[in-house]
C-alpha cells in the first residue's frame, strides 16, 4: 500500500510541475533527481536527506534566520562550473554546507582548496563522515575542510575565494555574511565570486554594491546568480 501511495504522490508531483513550469523543465528536474541518486550510490556518501531549521543542533543565536537543508542539484551545479570555467587556483568556500554534497562536486572540479561553513553541528558532523567516505573513492583530490561555524564569524581565507550560498539562510545573516565579505575584500587585490542558489534574496546582494558583476544561469531546472568583484585574472 505504501508503494503504491508513493506512486500516486510521485504522480501528483509530476502533473503539479507539468502545469506550473512546463514538460521540458518538469523533465529537467526529475533527470536531475535521479542523478542525485545516483551520486549518493557511487560514493557510499548521504547527502539527500532533508534536515528541517527546527531540528539543528547549534548554540548560535542566528538559528531562527536558518532555512532547512535541502542539498543542490549535484548534474546543474556541475554543469555551472564547466561553464563559468572559474580559476582552479581559487578557495572555493560553501556557505551552508550542510551534509557537504557540494564539497565534493567542487573537489571533484579540483579548485586548490574546498571548505564548507556549516553552522549546525549535526550537520557538519555528517559532512565531515561524507567526506571521509569520498576521500577513500578518491585520494587523488585536494584537502576538503569542515568547519562548524557561524558564517557570519567564519574568516575568509586570503587570494582569490569561490562563495558558494543554497539559500542557506535569511536576510538577515545574509546582509552580516555580505559584511564580512565586504571587510574580506578590503585594499587586497584579490577576486571574489559567489555563487547564489536559487537566487531567493538577489535584491540584497545587488543592493549591497560589493559586486561588479552578476549574470543569471539557469542549468537542470536549477536557477542561479553569479556575482563578480575585484580585478579581473586572464580568462576571468
Amino acid at each position: 500500500m505504501q508503494s503504491i501511495s508513493s506512486v500516486r504522490k510521485n504522480l501528483e508531483w509530476t502533473r503539479n510541475q507539468i502545469r506550473s513550469i512546463g514538460i521540458t523543465a518538469t523533465a529537467k528536474k526529475v533527470i536531475s533527481t535521479l542523478m542525485d541518486s545516483f551520486y549518493d550510490w557511487r560514493y557510499g556518501t548521504e547527502t539527500s536527506k532533508p534536515a528541517w531549521s527546527d531540528s539543528l543542533v547549534t548554540f548560535s543565536q542566528n538559528k531562527v534566520h536558518a532555512n532547512c537543508y535541502t542539498p543542490s542539484k549535484a548534474r546543474p551545479f556541475t554543469q555551472l562550473l564547466a561553464e563559468l570555467k572559474l580559476p582552479t587556483s581559487a578557495v572555493f568556500v560553501d556557505i551552508g554546507a550542510g551534509k557537504g554534497r557540494v564539497l565534493m562536486l567542487a573537489a571533484n572540479y579540483r579548485f586548490k582548496q574546498v571548505v564548507g561553513v556549516e553552522l549546525c553541528s549535526d550537520l557538519s558532523a555528517q559532512a565531515v563522515r561524507n567526506m571521509e567516505i569520498f576521500r577513500k573513492t578518491r585520494p587523488d583530490l585536494p584537502v576538503i575542510d569542515v568547519v562548524n561555524s557561524d558564517a557570519v564569524e567564519y574568516r575568509i581565507p586570503d587570494g582569490d575565494v569561490v562563495f558558494y550560498l543554497n539559500n542557506s539562510f535569511q536576510t538577515p545573516v545574509l546582509k552580516e555574511f555580505l559584511e564580512n565579505v565586504r571587510r574580506a575584500m578590503g585594499s587586497m587585490q584579490r577576486r571574489i565570486w559567489m555563487i547564489y542558489s536559487p537566487p531567493v534574496h538577489d535584491s540584497v546582494v545587488q543592493q549591497s554594491g560589493i559586486f561588479t558583476e552578476s549574470r543569471a544561469y539557469e542549468f537542470g531546472g536549477s536557477a542561479f546568480m553569479v556575482y563578480a568583484a575585484g580585478p579581473r585574472r586572464s580568462g576571468s
